[in-house]
């Protein structure tokens, strides 16, 4: 009898409300984990390398021919695609990036450091865009009117923001806003710097 009684309330121990409450609370926590944890080893940076823009390229946000045009450029790999997105400025890859819906596709993200670059051709030097530095302000042409220079470091876009009086910003400082608030290019935009080939910038190590 005694032995019964145990089964008995063992068994509605097990039964108990508050213990099913318990385990349904745990569980979709555990199951987030698991799912944040898959994502995160769904790529990895050295399996989206950057990709050379070939003539015949055109950008995934105007339509353009990328090589046609001046200033750093961007590519983005998104979720679902093997090759990344190419855009031919800065300024078409932050109107990109930085739309909510798209936010959560983004994977490896490219820019193109400035310092190094010829502005009119440029080619190659491409680096982690979320770890880079941005001058927005400067009156220099992109593919789409003005444009912002991306730098892989720090003191190379300062010293490029002192030309224009222009301050210097993180990947998360960039907002959609400001995208959009940049001059429509326009036929009379200041003349390039005849020194724009060859950037008074510190030597890339």
């Amino acid at each position: 009898m005694e032995l019964r009684e145990r089964d008995d309330e063992v068994i509605m121990n097990m039964c108990n409300p508050r213990r099913f409450a318990v385990l349904f609370s745990v569980v979709p926590l555990l199951v987030s984990a698991l799912l944040l944890a898959g994502c995160g080893k769904s790529y990895q940076a050295k399996d989206q390398p950057p990709v050379p823009i070939k003539p015949g390229d055109q950008c995934a946000v105007c339509g353009m021919y990328i090589t046609e045009y001046p200033g750093p450029r961007g590519e983005a790999y998104i979720q679902g695609r093997s090759t990344p997105l190419k855009f031919g400025s800065t300024r078409d890859f932050f109107a990109y990036v930085l739309q909510p819906e798209d936010k959560p596709l983004l994977q490896t993200l490219y820019v193109q450091d400035t310092a190094a670059i010829d502005w009119k051709h440029p080619k190659g030097h491409w680096i982690d865009a979320r770890k880079a530095w941005y001058v927005p302000e400067s009156a220099l042409p992109g593919a789409m009117g003005p444009t912002l220079a991306s730098f892989r470091n720090k003191a190379d876009a300062e010293k490029f923001a002192q030309r224009y009086n222009a301050k210097v910003l993180r990947y998360g400082d960039v907002t959609i806003q400001m995208i959009t608030s940049m001059p429509a290019p326009k036929m009379n935009m200041k003349p390039m710097p005849k020194d724009m080939k060859a950037m008074p910038m510190s030597p890339q190590k």
